[in-house]
């Protein structure tokens, strides 16, 4: 959801022309019950072909970083920097899913809002000073229908054979205290890009 971007794009807009999107079944777009990465990298690539734009930097956050890999692999030239943050080159599902299976048991007794509570507990380095925030209403538009079908979209997805691929300059960033995608995950993408270099945020 380009809603989720209103920093960021405070914050680029003065030095670069900044385009947010609405994922497939995300935000104002459509929302299919049924698609696929490939679907979302395809989308990426046709929105660039609709506004004419022969190549760009592009940045994705855990989904988005999925689909931003893809998109990095299949038109390697018209991705001069790439940025991944909260990043992982494969997983069975989302890695938001994974936590819920995870803790199944924990939250099997819990309502929406305290499930909401367990997981930003979890997933934020600084909890308190955080949880006030709007944008932290993951998926806040979405029915759990709607939810499903983002999540089986990523499952099962592996670029780790496809990487060496990208060529643009690439910066992961990951979060020391992520438990839904670790460090270790950003790594493996740092080492299987050619020209990437990894910054571990201490305190996130």
């Amino acid at each position: 959801d380009h809603s989720y971007w209103q920093c960021e794009i405070e914050e680029l807009k003065e030095n670069y022309r900044v385009i947010a999107l609405d994922s497939r079944g995300h935000g104002k777009s459509e929302k299919p019950l049924k698609y696929y990465l490939k679907d979302h990298i395809n989308d990426v690539i046709l929105l660039m072909d609709m506004l004419n734009i022969d190549s760009c930097y592009l940045m994705g956050i855990s989904a988005g970083s999925y689909i931003a890999q893809g998109v990095a692999i299949e038109v390697p030239d018209r991705v001069k920097k790439l940025i991944l943050v909260a990043t992982k080159p494969n997983g069975i599902t989302s890695s938001m899913q994974m936590f819920f299976e995870k803790h199944s048991k924990e939250l099997k007794t819990l309502n929406e809002h305290e499930k909401q509570s367990f997981l930003y507990k979890h997933i934020f380095y600084n909890y308190n000073a955080i949880v006030s925030s709007s944008a932290l209403n993951f998926n806040k538009h979405l029915t759990l229908e709607q939810q499903e079908a983002a999540n089986s979209a990523l499952v099962g997805f592996d670029f780790r054979a496809d990487l060496y691929k990208i060529t643009a300059k690439t910066l992961v960033i990951s979060g020391r205290y992520d438990v839904l995608n670790p460090p270790a995950e950003g790594f493996k993408c740092a080492f299987l890009i050619p020209k990437a270099a990894l910054v571990l945020m201490e305190n996130s």
